[in-house]
């Protein structure tokens, strides 16, 4: 999920997968009218990260600072090479405090996170849980429809029928992002929110809302040629277990 996780692999980015995923998609292709998304000639000037005539969207990263920072630290170096790839060593072996974003919305209620957002001098990012928040709720700000990658790929210890996991997962969803998605709607109310996530070779759309985890589209992630591509390198996606 972290982009530059293969070095010398240009393609080594998840924007480059979420893009063919909009011009593969059923629904995006619905929202912009069968036109093709592209990347901006440049982001300098705030363009999202995808655009089309009828329809733009940017992409963001549903994970924690600390947890990315923890993944770079303790993930084994990858390298694509003349004659191949190269395995190595991570930077460190010591294990790494971090957070969970799932964990830290689940029991949080609109106003712990107003608290949160208005406290924001006073938190450094020493104090790990707040400052998570702070900068997720600072992501929800931003003024444009957003696609949410929830780069984890959901599995279970007993075999689960595929739409009986579904309802599972949107559950789940909905207990640990509900309140975020209320903080969302009361910042960015003029602008769309969509998540995606992944389960069994397929990723899937969510409606992003405080009302309910609409499931919009099961997507088979075969369709991405890049994401496949960079599965042939390693497992980009963490997993979380559900009962």
């Amino acid at each position: 999920m972290l982009n530059n996780f293969v070095k010398n692999e240009e393609d080594s980015n998840y924007e480059l997968f979420l893009l063919e995923f909009l011009n593969r998609s059923k629904y995006f292709q619905g929202k912009s009218k069968y036109n093709l998304y592209q990347k901006p000639a440049k982001e300098s000037n705030g363009e999202c990260d995808a655009i089309s005539i009828e329809y733009s969207i940017d992409f963001k990263l549903l994970v924690s600072p600390s947890c990315c920072k923890a993944l770079r630290l303790t993930s084994n170096s990858i390298k694509k090479t003349t004659i191949g790839v190269a395995y190595g060593n991570a930077r460190t072996r010591e294990s790494q405090e971090m957070t969970w974003l799932h964990n830290l919305f689940r029991d949080k209620k609109l106003n712990d996170l107003l608290l949160i957002r208005n406290e924001e001098e006073n938190i450094s990012p020493e104090d790990m849980h707040d400052y998570d928040i702070l900068n997720t709720l600072k992501t929800m700000e931003t003024q444009k429809n957003l696609l949410l990658f929830f780069p984890f790929r959901f599995y279970t210890d007993e075999e689960i029928a595929f739409d009986k996991m579904l309802k599972i997962i949107n559950k789940n969803l909905q207990n640990w992002f509900g309140t975020l998605a209320e903080y969302r709607e009361l910042v960015g109310i003029e602008f769309e929110t969509y998540l995606l996530t992944e389960y069994s070779n397929r990723f899937l759309l969510y409606w992003f809302s405080s009302s309910g985890f609409e499931l919009l589209e099961v997507f088979d992630d075969y369709g991405l040629p890049t994401y496949q591509k960079l599965l042939d390198y390693a497992e980009p996606l963490r997993h979380i277990r559900l009962d």
